[in-house]
Formats: structure tokens, C-alpha cells, sequence
């Protein structure tokens, strides 16, 4: 299962995520990458997850979703209707054979107003029917002219340990970043924090579902921002998957980043050994053929 925490603010948005991977109460990894970045043509979203971890193939829903909004560049209610669609054809087969519920939850800034989104896969509690819901949220803090201040929402079996009293910290830390006070490295590593928070609560009552590890991502009205890997709080050495799938104007970033990192691994390791690397350098041949390697159309496969 998964805790997820998303906030949107008036400049920007945050989104965590723990790394474990369990069913039916084992564990089964601390790898994941449960959340994507997404350009669409009037703003830019965090969309993360909580439920069906990863296909029986091995593929994880973030992967998936960067998949279908590849080659997408359209409004963000638009992309995630979309999304709902595919989900709805794609995640809820997966989801009724584990006998889970899942949530996706979209923190976004379109045309620079904070948004919350979530696309819902539910069974009825009587008949195990599962329904379909796509919602945005508005709240007493959102105004017609803009949210006053930052809102949150919490999905997955780690809201279950997730408190008040937790609630009530992070607001006070995402107010400093509304006055300028602090940094949005800062509130990610809050956030970080939170996650540690509630794995250690979770893990008091013999609940492994919620797991220390976790990514966390921001991301600005102007599409600046960064993404890190915790353990606990402090930088994951060995994230495993060091890239967060990232459709940027509806272009695979994370995959031509990886392609040309590949490309470019001979004059790397060249370096690395002190050795003179001029003649290892890529070519721009080279890098074309690593760019032509990315997929630039929408698959909506999930297995």
C-alpha cells in the first residue's frame, strides 16, 4: 500500500510518497516510485497513487501513467480525464483481482491556481462492484480570487496513523514558505520528515504497509522545481531508480535523460578513471540515436 501526502499552496506544490511495496501484509520491496511530474498546455501537476503497487509484469502505475499523457500536450482537467478513462479500462482489472481500493491524487498549478484533483477506484463495500469517480476539490480555503493558504490531502493505509496534531505542523511550515521564510528544499524535507513520522507509527502497531524510504517533488507555477529520494530524512544513497517519470511538453523527459546518460556513460567512466575523455565524447550522431530510442506516443498498456 502506499502514504501520500499532497499539498497545493498559492506558489507551488509538494507531493510525497513512501518507496514500499506490500500485499496482504508482506513486504515486497522498497523501491517504488510512486508518483510522476506532468506538463500539460496550461500548468503543471505531481500525480501520485495509492493501491495496486505494480502489474503482474512488474510495471508500476507511475510508469504507466507518464505512458499514457506521453505525446499529450492539453489542459490538465482534459489529461486527467483522460487518465481516469485509461484507469478505469487499464488499473481497475489489477485492482479487483488484489481486492483493493486505488486513489490517484493530482496536486497542480494551472494557469498558476493551485488545484486538487483525485480519480477514485472503489468497490461497494455489498457487492464488490467497483465505481469510477474523477473530483476537484474546493474548499473554504480557496477563494475567487485564489487559495488564501495551503491545503492537503492524504491517501493510502498511511492516513490511518496520520494525526491532527501532524496537520497542524505541516501547516505551520508551509505558511513559512507563503511568507518567504523558508526554502522549498526545506518544506520537502518537513514533508520527509512527515513520512518518517507516521512509517514509525505505523510500525509501533506491527503495520508494515507504510515504509521509511520516500520520494518527494515540488514543483512551481513557472514548472521549476527538483525531486529528492529519503531515507527517513536524510538523501537516499542508492535510490535504485534515480529518475521520477516526467512528461515535459509532451515529451519523455525521465527516458531521453536516461537514453542520453547511457550515451554518454564511456566518456563518463573515462573520466572517472582520470583518463582524457575527448574521444569518448558522444557525437551528436550518437545522441540523436539515443533520442529516437524514446517512445513519443501514448501507450496505455498495463502489465
Amino acid at each position: 500500500m502506499t502514504h501520500l501526502i499532497a499539498v497545493t499552496s498559492p506558489k507551488a506544490c509538494w507531493m510525497v510518497a513512501d518507496r514500499r511495496l506490500s500485499l496482504h501484509g508482506q513486504i515486497r520491496g522498497d523501491n517504488a516510485v510512486k508518483l510522476m511530474k506532468y506538463q500539460s498546455a496550461d500548468g503543471w501537476a505531481l500525480i501520485g497513487y495509492a493501491g495496486v503497487g505494480r502489474s503482474i509484469g512488474g510495471m508500476e502505475p507511475s510508469q504507466w501513467m507518464s505512458n499514457v499523457l506521453n505525446g499529450r500536450l492539453i489542459p490538465m482537467e482534459a489529461a486527467l480525464g483522460l487518465l481516469a478513462h485509461a484507469a478505469r479500462e487499464k488499473i481497475l482489472p489489477h485492482a479487483r483481482v488484489l481486492g483493493v481500493a486505488h486513489t490517484f491524487v493530482a496536486a497542480c498549478l494551472v494557469d498558476g491556481e493551485p488545484r486538487l484533483y483525485t480519480i477514485e477506484l472503489v468497490p461497494d463495500p455489498c457487492t464488490q462492484v467497483y465505481s469510477v469517480g474523477f473530483t476537484r476539490y474546493a474548499t473554504h480555503h480557496q477563494t475567487l480570487y485564489g487559495q488564501r493558504g495551503a491545503f492537503f490531502a492524504v491517501a493510502g493505509c498511511g492516513a490511518t496513523h496520520f494525526k491532527q496534531s501532524d496537520l497542524s505542523a505541516a501547516r505551520s511550515t508551509f505558511r513559512a514558505y507563503d511568507r518567504g521564510a523558508i526554502t522549498a528544499q526545506y518544506a520537502s524535507r518537513a514533508l520527509a520528515r512527515l513520512n518518517l513520522v507516521v512509517y514509525e507509527r505505523a510500525r509501533s502497531t506491527g503495520d508494515v504497509r507504510v515504509g521509511k524510504k520516500c520520494v518527494v517533488a515540488f514543483t512551481l507555477a513557472d514548472g521549476g522545481g527538483e525531486y529528492g529520494y529519503y531515507d527517513g530524512i536524510d538523501p537516499d544513497a542508492d535510490p535504485t531508480n534515480p529518475y521520477l517519470p516526467t512528461i515535459m511538453r509532451q515529451y519523455d523527459a525521465a527516458a531521453l535523460a536516461r537514453e542520453t546518460l547511457i550515451a554518454m556513460q564511456p566518456a563518463i567512466d573515462a573520466f572517472r578513471r582520470g583518463e582524457d575523455i575527448g574521444s569518448r565524447e558522444p557525437d551528436e550522431d550518437a545522441l540523436r540515436r539515443a533520442a529516437a530510442r524514446v517512445r513519443s506516443t501514448p501507450d496505455d498498456t498495463f502489465k
